[in-house]
């Protein structure tokens, strides 16, 4: 049986390799990108909204906060809204009391369709002295914030960055699927499995549009959209297209 490479950062890495052994698949797990959070400070002013991107600015804001005075704490817990990518980042942030709400659509665009997020001109409910803070990754995708920004008093607070892991050498003859997360681990697993002698006819399974659009652009014939991160959402689509 061939091998499902799993690049994903922790702990999706686990969980989709996981899943894999539960479908009857071997997975690779040798993850592309890792995360380092960063040092960074909680804006001055009090938040109108929350957004988070992933389930790593989850992470990195659930520690800083735990750092802050009771009386912060509280004044940004009760912000009108939370407002996560996906059920994981929700599941963190509920944990800690947070009533954190999740996209149809677990992406960057499910979370732009939410009428919270939406500018009162085209229907929501989204004015331009509320102020929202943006929680994700440095050089991270910039869709959200593009979209935003125009619209309310938007912070961007970066939370992590990913970092290129050390990869073992990898043998290209026995994988037969790439499962990526982003477009900085695809940059990442596509060098390593170049270098290792693989070729572009390797099926990628990406989360996102962008990521498969990317994916087309460095040669990958085989490249296919998950719509969504989600353990669920990847493994179902590869699947879908395992020949």
């Amino acid at each position: 049986m061939k091998q499902i490479w799993v690049t994903l950062t922790e702990p999706s890495a686990h969980r989709m390799a996981d899943a894999l052994v539960q479908a009857d698949l071997e997975p690779l797990l040798a993850p592309a990108t890792t995360i380092e959070f960063l040092s960074w400070e909680m804006p001055g002013a009090t938040p109108h909204r929350l957004v988070f991107l992933s389930q790593h600015a989850a992470a990195g804001f659930l520690q800083k906060l735990s750092h802050e005075p009771s009386q912060i704490r509280t004044q940004i817990l009760n912000c009108d809204g939370v407002f996560a990518v996906g059920e994981r980042t929700a599941s963190l942030l509920r944990s800690e009391g947070m009533n954190a709400q999740v996209p149809e659509r677990e992406n960057s665009e499910g979370l732009l369709a939410l009428p919270a997020l939406m500018p009162e001109q085209r229907g929501g409910r989204l004015r331009s002295g509320d102020r929202v803070w943006l929680l994700g990754g440095r050089g991270g995708r910039n869709i959200v914030f593009g979209a935003l920004d125009p619209h309310c008093e938007l912070i961007r607070c970066d939370v992590y960055q990913r970092q290129d892991a050390a990869l073992a050498p990898l043998d290209s003859q026995a994988v037969c699927a790439i499962v990526v997360g982003s477009i900085h681990g695809l940059n990442r697993a596509t060098a390593h499995w170049l270098a290792s002698g693989g070729d572009h006819d390797v099926i990628v399974i990406a989360p996102s549009q962008r990521v498969q659009s990317h994916a087309v652009a460095l040669g990958f014939c085989r490249s296919f959209n998950a719509q969504g991160s989600s353990t669920a959402a990847l493994l179902r689509c590869l699947k879908s297209n395992l020949q």
